[in-house]
């Protein structure tokens, strides 16, 4: 049997490159260590690939990092900014109406009808008082900007905006280094006898995401915890 650390890595097969370097088979479902999701399995295995064998190995190249946001990065970032106060205004709005309602609205909606006025009451409390606290940190960055923001904060905004690890790491990845070039990396069999949808999610995207996770905490700073926790 070859050893691992006598394995050669193959540029045409980088599952089978994946489970004999990093030891784990990237096609059986599981759930990821460092990011959460089952679904973000492959780009945690992908990034831990690197880890071993170094970008350049697959050809991944770049001229600079940044280990502070790029003001390019932080003008777009402050735009989401800007969209998401305009949203969060508007649901803490709507809540405070919810809970002005009366009974006659309460009990014409049929999925509210089984609590009590003291239980509905309570749950919008709670909802409001998260929106609240939303709409303040919103408000604060609008009015005072986000230029001291850290790379962790720029993920976990968009962690908290519910954007997805496959969208949110190789968007940040694209401020924070210069001159960046790769080759996407193909696999035909990613996902194989996996649930159909989980096949979808476990292809080509799955290696970019590992990718960017790796440049961004290797020559950026970013922290593993702020990667994880993602919706898929």
């Amino acid at each position: 049997m070859t050893n691992k650390t006598d394995y050669v890595l193959d540029l045409n097969d980088i599952d089978a490159s994946i489970k004999a370097i990093v030891g784990v088979d990237p096609n059986q479902l599981k759930l990821s260590n460092w990011f959460g999701s089952c679904q973000y399995q492959r780009s945690e295995l992908f990034h831990r690939l690197l880890d071993k064998v170094g970008h350049e190995t697959l050809g991944i190249t770049f001229t600079k990092s940044h280990k502070t946001p790029t003001i390019a990065l932080l003008g777009d970032m402050y735009n989401e900014v800007l969209r998401d106060y305009s949203w969060c205004a508007e649901q803490y709005s709507s809540s405070i109406e919810l809970l002005e309602k009366g009974e006659e609205y309460w009990n014409t909606h049929s999925w509210l009808q089984h609590m009590k006025p003291e239980e509905r009451q309570a749950d919008c409390i709670k909802a409001m008082a998260k929106e609240e606290q939303r709409f303040l940190n919103h408000l604060e960055w609008v009015d005072n900007g986000i230029a001291d923001w850290t790379l962790d904060d720029c993920m976990n905004f968009a962690n908290e905006g519910s954007w997805d690890l496959w969208s949110t790491a190789p968007y940040i990845m694209g401020y924070q280094f210069d001159d960046l070039k790769f080759k996407p990396i193909t696999s035909g069999g990613a996902g194989k006898d996996m649930p159909l949808f989980n096949t979808l999610i476990q292809q080509d995207d799955a290696y970019e995401t590992g990718m960017a996770t790796h440049l961004l905490h290797k020559f950026c700073g970013v922290s593993i915890s702020s990667m994880s926790g993602f919706d898929t």
